[in-house]
């Protein structure tokens, strides 16, 4: 893995002449100015140059990237991922070489261009292709722990707590969501408050966690709970992305609710409409059956299916007993083990 980082991003877009009156300031001494060129703050700015950044890659590809060679863009950053160190190299290669045929400076002595290593942190994430895991840096765990621990203190002691700053570790305690799914539940406690108006039905510019108001409980809850597990260190082992074997089977299929199933295995085509005891099953059930016959015929044991979403395991364990041509198995709470008959 690797990263690269256009230097000065947005100057890189210039305003029309007949717009840049709109877009200035004044300067304390009573002179004014106009950007030329957009920049930080402005809204539109990020939007503007992830199409720029887009269509960089497009050109990468268009060139011709290594074949086991992924670069991901993310407004001026861009995180290169590859197979072989030899296929990132030459990725990284033509990255920066399409960017100075457009004029985009890539800075190599900017600290966030970093050379290729199994450990990166990317969209403030540490990933690591090896272990196959994601978490996030040991300083910004600590930043998120010490922001927790200030509003439980805070709803401790009936102390008021700024709308602003509440709103400011609500967001960045949103982050954690993306490693550890367990803190989703609980950020949307965090985010109650944010909408709440007082008597007079203005917006609240303080929030009392302590208090009295019931509208805060899921809020107080959710800082509680936060508080526990950075206590408990839940929240600092990295999470081990699920990995299966590597597929030695190439089916494609899909699966109507009402109609039926077809795949694709092997050059073939099968197809088939479901039966009135197959009708009522869930969609996620029908969605595996045309997956599990097509294993039984090629001769499969077994079928690893990694999935993030609780309720879709749920219900193809619940439905186990009635899927007639299979069966399914806990083999942990995010994945499903399903053994065709």
């Amino acid at each position: 893995m690797a990263k690269r980082d256009i230097s000065g991003a947005y100057q890189h877009m210039r305003y029309h002449p007949s717009q840049r009156p709109y877009i200035g300031f004044k300067a304390p001494g009573g002179k004014a100015y106009v950007y030329d060129g957009s920049a930080m703050g402005i809204g539109s700015a990020c939007a503007c140059f992830s199409a720029v950044s887009a269509y960089v890659v497009w050109l990468c590809k268009q060139r011709g990237l290594p074949d086991g060679a992924v670069i991901i863009p993310f407004v001026d950053d861009f995180t290169l991922l590859a197979l072989s160190e030899a296929d990132l190299l030459a990725a990284i290669a033509e990255l920066e070489q399409v960017c100075r045929d457009i004029n985009l400076t890539i800075d190599p002595a900017d600290p966030k261009n970093t050379r290729p290593a199994r450990q990166l942190v990317a969209l403030g994430l540490l990933c690591d292709s090896v272990a196959m895991s994601v978490g996030l840096p040991d300083d910004k765990l600590v930043r998120r722990a010490a922001d927790v621990f200030v509003l439980e203190l805070c709803a401790q002691a009936c102390i008021e707590v700024p709308v602003g700053y509440f709103r400011s570790v609500a967001g960045k305690v949103a982050h954690l969501a993306s490693v550890y799914p367990a803190v989703a539940v609980h950020t949307r406690g965090l985010c109650l408050p944010l909408a709440m108006v007082d008597a007079a039905g203005k917006p609240l510019r303080y929030l009392r966690l302590g208090g009295s108001d019931t509208r805060l409980v899921k809020a107080r809850a959710a800082v509680e709970w936060m508080a526990e597990a950075f206590r408990s260190s839940r929240l600092s082992a990295p999470r081990v992305l699920a990995r299966g074997p590597s597929p030695v089977v190439s089916i494609s299929a899909d699966a109507s609710g009402d109609v039926g199933w077809g795949c694709q295995f092997g050059g073939a085509a099968y197809w088939g409409r479901w039966t009135p005891e197959q009708l009522p099953l869930s969609i996620c059930l029908k969605e595996l059956w045309p997956i599990c016959l097509m294993l039984q015929q090629h001769g499969e044991a077994r079928l690893y299916r990694a999935c993030d979403d609780r309720q879709h395991v749920e219900r193809l364990l619940y439905q186990r007993p009635h899927c007639g041509g299979g069966c399914c198995e806990a083999g942990g709470s995010d994945r499903g083990l399903v053994r065709p008959l």
